[in-house]
């Protein structure tokens, strides 16, 4: 795998276009990623559970509610939660930290501009294939208008329900395809419901957990300082 510290996010100016690619001199570093694909993602698996595992130590001592810390410490107990909450309906995280993975081949794969709306906390991305990353595929941060360099092998986590993003189209003398993991937050609000679909509830509960919910995120929006 190629060392994450050689990547780099150049911003572009809101009037600016986004990059295409940038040309740089040929590069010597770019090793192969496994091309045995059950492997790669078995091992992927194991090492974000490993992870996962170890973060949990750090924090033994955390409140259900998350109250000993910001939004990062309030997303890992929400996943363990959910986690936990499924395991009781024998179902269960295949992916360490996330429920869902895709898997995109095809040698060409670059995404249009979106958002993943009905996802929530963070996406993970792994790019994988024969390719020059300084000329392939960077994935573009619209809002905050960021190009990031995200090479194979590399790993690429990032709100994706927050930020539309795209990538720079694929090198025509490349191969690139990739990994995608996240958590679609229709799981998370099943779990608030109490193990219930939204419209199970009667419309005295929904309107109560709607409530609730803009509650949450006008106190989300208050951790952000005023300018």
């Amino acid at each position: 795998m190629s060392p994450l510290s050689g990547r780099v996010g150049i911003p572009f100016a809101a009037s600016e276009e986004a990059p295409e690619y940038r040309q740089r001199e040929e590069r010597e570093d770019l090793t192969p990623c496994p091309t045995d694909l059950a492997d790669l993602s078995s091992q992927l698996a194991a090492d974000v559970e490993r992870a996962t595992k170890k973060e949990k130590q750090k924090i033994p001592a955390i409140k259900s509610d998350g109250s000993r810390g910001g939004h990062e410490i309030r997303q890992i107990v929400s996943v363990w939660s959910l986690a936990d909450a499924l395991a009781k309906v024998n179902l269960h995280f295949l992916f360490g930290a996330f429920a869902s993975f895709c898997l995109n081949t095809g040698g060409k794969v670059a995404c249009l501009p979106h958002r993943d709306y009905h996802n929530l906390g963070l996406c993970g991305i792994i790019p994988f294939g024969n390719f020059d990353s300084s000329r392939s595929a960077w994935v573009l941060l619209h809002e905050p208008k960021v190009a990031v360099e995200v090479g194979p092998g590399d790993v690429f986590f990032f709100p994706s329900a927050v930020f539309t993003h795209s990538n720079t189209p694929v090198h025509e003398d490349d191969d690139r395809n990739s990994l995608a993991f996240w958590c679609g937050a229709s799981l998370f609000l099943w779990q608030e419901c109490g193990s219930k679909a939204f419209n199970e509830l009667s419309k005295e509960e929904q309107e109560q957990k709607l409530d609730n919910m803009k509650s949450d995120w006008r106190a989300a929006w208050e951790r952000f300082p005023v300018l």
